[in-house]
């Protein structure tokens, strides 16, 4: 029974030893270590930053003849189909930085780019304008656009601000997945932003030391390993001397 009973307590001590490897290593090393391939997948993204203005692009625009502008990186773009102006005009596209923007988003909306769109008539910029027909409008969405959304589509919106309630409008938005562009209709003129909507993805924050002056999860492997040992001898020692004192009284 006394031999049985020393086994026992070994078993349990070895059990608490790999519990506390288990805790000093800490769970994010066993996740991290278990992910597989899956993990580039879902890794922190790329931060977006700032674009650069890539400045204005101006086309005369006719009323038989439809007609494109788009920014020089091809990153924004306008279709205006046939007869939907009554008159010559230009119309110019402007590449505008999410900092340009007029107001600060809705709540849980990050804006990831924007531009404006301006008519002229002779020159003269006009202060409004509504188009005959529906215009298009395009903009280039990026892979850590997507990544924000965990590529849910339906939280990518093109937004216009309406300066008559000073509030962003959602405009209903479509995202081709091949050139990975979101479009939207409009009629008017405005301030534009392509914006991630909804709980905006972060990357779980990992609690715990890091830094050269902390052990690893490998490191802490054989600590755990050789405390097991000291352990294991010790206790094995103590069981076979009292087998030998038994057997000597």
């Amino acid at each position: 029974m006394k031999r049985t009973g020393t086994i026992s307590f070994l078993v349990v001590m070895a059990v608490v030893v790999l519990g506390l490897v288990f805790l000093s290593s800490g769970p994010a090393a066993w996740a991290t270590s278990n992910q597989g391939p899956a993990a580039q997948a879902t890794g922190t993204p790329a931060p977006t930053g700032t674009p650069a203005p890539s400045g204005a692009t101006t086309v005369e625009v006719t009323a038989a003849a439809a007609a494109k502008v788009e920014t020089a990186d091809g990153k924004t773009e306008v279709k205006i189909p046939a007869n939907s102006v009554t008159e010559t005009v230009e119309v110019t596209l402007t590449q505008k930085t999410p900092a340009d923007a007029p107001a600060a988003p809705p709540t849980q909306t990050e804006i990831v780019d924007a531009f404006t769109i301006d008519v002229s008539k002779g020159g003269v910029k006009q202060a409004s304008f509504t188009f005959s027909n529906a215009i298009e409008i395009s903009s280039k969405v990026t892979q850590a656009d997507m990544a924000k959304v965990n590529n849910d589509v339906t939280k990518i919106r093109i937004m216009r601000y309406a300066e008559d309630t000073s509030a962003w409008v959602p405009l209903q938005t479509s995202v081709d997945l091949v050139t990975l562009k979101a479009s939207a209709t409009v009629r008017s003129l405005s301030f534009f932003a392509l914006a991630v909507t909804g709980q905006v993805a972060t990357p779980t924050p990992i609690i715990g030391p890091v830094g050269d002056a902390y052990l690893s999860g490998a490191s802490n492997w054989w600590v755990g390993l050789a405390v097991l040992g000291l352990f294991l001898v010790l206790f094995g020692g103590l069981a076979v001397r009292r087998h030998t004192n038994k057997r000597n009284a």
